[in-house]
């Protein structure tokens, strides 16, 4: 029987940030997802002598300039000292990750991450998805026992700035709080959320009832709901609610029409 890969949807054609890229960078991140060594979280190991077999016109240093390119529009994050890749989105498109089954074989594998910064991105996106992890322990400990920034001898993260020339130039950063990943995260979150809902307007108030939906439902489901909504074929475009008002009222839990569609399914079944 051929094995299940991570589910690719058809509205990644319809994602902005997704056709800002290259052709090539594309193929990476099919390429990726598409690994049969891919664990539940999403992460991987680095092989890019395997993976620059897999086309007649790949190598090393083309693969490379991919992922940076990749990475420059946070589709991923790499870490070459421990030779690690997360595909930050993975657990959301993969789907499964609401069934209690699932979630073990989830926190397993993000639990086996030695990076520290894929940890800490790892764990702003299963935070959102409302999927139960422990890896914020270990970067809360991390944090307490760091000098302050204060101090002259404080440590900085060095982190490359990512682009896609082959030379990236290293650029230093103070650390951030695990606490402005997440609302960072959040923020992207509205913002998907804000491309998905058919009536764009009141942004403002839309926004200040997401952060209040937020608190209680993971950002996914809203989402989910949202993308129900706007395909559903009975909803009229003069009785659409205003973005504020559906999230105000909790409708992300609303069943869409018989005789809607759901606009997104895999290309390849699982």
């Amino acid at each position: 029987m051929a094995r299940s890969y991570g589910q690719i949807m058809s509205a990644i054609w319809n994602d902005r940030e997704f056709k800002r890229l290259s052709r090539e960078a594309q193929w990476t991140y099919l390429m990726l997802v598409t690994q049969a060594e891919i664990s539940s979280a999403g992460t991987l190991s680095i092989t890019a002598k395997r993976w620059s077999g897999y086309a007649i016109n790949a190598d090393a240093d083309s693969l490379s300039d991919d992922l940076s390119e990749l990475e420059s529009h946070r589709f991923i994050v790499v870490d070459w000292d421990t030779e690690e890749l997360l595909v930050r989105k993975f657990v959301k498109w993969d789907g499964g990750y609401g069934n209690g089954k699932r979630q073990p074989a989830i926190k397993s594998a993000a639990e086996s991450v030695v990076s520290d910064c894929i940890r800490d991105v790892l764990a702003v996106e299963l935070d959102i998805l409302g999927v139960p992890h422990s890896l914020s322990d270990r970067a809360s400990d991390r944090d307490s026992d760091s000098p302050s920034d204060s101090h002259p001898d404080a440590p900085r993260v060095v982190v490359t700035e990512v682009s896609t020339s082959r030379n990236p130039q290293p650029t230093t950063l103070k650390p951030r709080s695990i606490d402005q990943k997440l609302k960072q995260a959040q923020a992207e979150a509205f913002d998907e959320f804000w491309q998905i809902y058919p009536k764009r307007v009141a942004k403002g108030a839309a926004r200040k009832a997401w952060d209040k939906a937020v608190k209680t439902t993971p950002a996914e489901a809203i989402i989910k709901g949202a993308q129900r909504y706007a395909s559903d074929l009975s909803r009229e475009d003069r009785f659409t609610a205003h973005p504020a008002t559906w999230l105000n009222q909790e409708r992300w839990g609303d069943e869409a029409s018989s005789d809607s569609h759901a606009g997104l399914r895999p290309i390849w079944e699982q």
